[in-house]
C-alpha cells in the first residue's frame, strides 16, 4: 500500500515541497511509517525534533493523519491516506 507524507516547517525542508509517497506493507501502521521516514530520511532528521534512539517524533512535532492529530503508534493506515509531520509552534 501507499501512503503520502507532507511535512510542513523543518519537515518540509527534509521531504520537499511534494507529497513524498511511501510503499508500505497492507496493515501497517503508523509506527511502521516511522520506520520508514527513519530509515530513509535519517541523517536529514534534526535531533531536537526526532528521538533516532527510539524512532520516534519528539514534542512539539505534531503528526497528522487525514487532518487529525494521531498520538497512537498503533493507528492502522489505509492505502493513499495524507500524514503530515510538522512542528507546533506558538506564540503572540
Amino acid at each position: 500500500m501507499t501512503v503520502r507524507i507532507r511535512g510542513l516547517g523543518p519537515f518540509r525542508g527534509i521531504f520537499g515541497e511534494q507529497a513524498q509517497s511511501i510503499i508500505l506493507s497492507s496493515g501497517d501502521r503508523l509506527k511502521d511509517l516511522i520506520r520508514a521516514i527513519q530509515e530513509k530520511w535519517s541523517e536529514l532528521l534534526p535531533s531536537h525534533l526526532w528521538d533516532h534512539e527510539y524512532w520516534r517524533a519528539r514534542r512539539p512535532v505534531v503528526i497528522m493523519v487525514e487532518g487529525t492529530r494521531v498520538t497512537d503508534l498503533n493507528t492502522p493506515l489505509k492505502e493513499n491516506q495524507e500524514v503530515l509531520i510538522m512542528k507546533v509552534s506558538a506564540g503572540g
